[in-house]
């Protein structure tokens, strides 16, 4: 897959070259990669494979509300997932968009004409059915519709994917994470919400009371979860086990810092510096603020027996 992406924030993709001959364009943001934007993107790729056409996925890197409204607005899934979720539904190339002040301000027209047939070389687009694009958000999928039939470019209009009744939407899941409704956000994400991220050093307690864990720095582009201990699998090297998280502050050891750290059940061995993946499973409890280690050690290991 091939995948096109400038680290420079302030900087466009528009106009580098990228395709020279027909392609399939997926629209969105795609910040979560739920089922509904799976939907769109599998619709993509079958019709790129039927019309000999590129399968394109064109999306954004940052979040447009946060730029919209001034307020952080968190993703679901990293950057870096996001790419390998694409890879794996047979994705052929990624233009990974910065959404700026600037691009705000290109008329529905321009996006059309100028980045949809003249630069991707679009012959088929697919997009969600609350899709909005150009200056301000003026530009719906009926005027997609409408400008794209006169660039003789096909659109395929996602109907909204609903869970009892309701439209799966990143807003629903971020909501479902943060109140630990683990169940839920899986069936709207058709896989379970999981963190990636390099292990480093903490300050080792886990250990002095025979529970080590593998500490990675939160990401700051991703939504926080409800706090508390979860029933997880941790990847390392390719390989799933099963482990305890624990996500949030530590009162037992007065420690106030939002903490990202799981202790993987079949496990020995040196981590650090490792890239690993935690995948949250269940909500097992809230985090307690215990009067002794010992006591903190003994919940652990009522924790362990309900994971094991």
């Amino acid at each position: 897959m091939q995948v096109y992406r400038n680290e420079d924030s302030n900087q466009s993709l528009y106009l580098t070259p990228i395709l020279t001959q027909g392609s399939a364009v997926a629209l969105g943001g795609f910040d979560a990669m739920h089922i509904g934007h799976e939907a769109i993107i599998r619709m993509v790729v079958e019709q790129a494979q039927k019309d000999g056409l590129t399968s394109v996925v064109y999306l954004f890197r940052n979040q447009p509300r946060s730029v919209i409204t001034g307020e952080p607005s968190p993703n679901v899934c990293t950057f870096d997932k996001r790419l390998e979720i694409l890879e794996s539904w047979g994705v052929d190339a990624v233009v990974a968009e910065w959404f700026t002040p600037a691009y705000r301000t290109i008329d529905p027209e321009t996006f059309v004409k100028g980045y949809l047939k003249n630069w991707l070389c679009a012959e088929f687009v697919a997009a969600g059915y609350d899709y909005r694009f150009g200056e301000k958000g003026i530009g719906d999928v009926k005027l997609l519709k409408t400008l794209c039939e006169q660039e003789r470019i096909a659109v395929h209009e996602q109907a909204p994917v609903t869970i009892d009744a309701t439209a799966v939407s990143s807003t629903r899941i971020r909501e479902l994470l943060e109140k630990g409704n683990l169940l839920e956000a899986k069936a709207c994400l058709g896989r379970d919400f999981s963190v990636c991220g390099t292990v480093i050093h903490g300050n080792h307690l886990g250990r002095t009371i025979g529970f080590p864990t593998a500490n990675i720095a939160y990401p700051d582009e991703l939504v926080l979860p409800k706090a508390g201990v979860y029933r997880t699998d941790t990847r390392v090297e390719g390989n799933w086990h099963s482990s305890i998280t624990h996500f949030g502050n530590r009162p037992t050891v007065k420690d106030s810092e939002l903490r990202l750290e799981t202790h993987i059940l079949d496990f020995q061995g040196d981590l650090y510096g490792r890239e690993i993946e935690i995948r949250f499973c269940e909500y097992l409890r809230e985090i307690k603020k215990f009067p002794t280690l010992e006591e903190l050690k003994a919940q652990l290991n009522e924790d362990k027996k309900k994971v094991e």
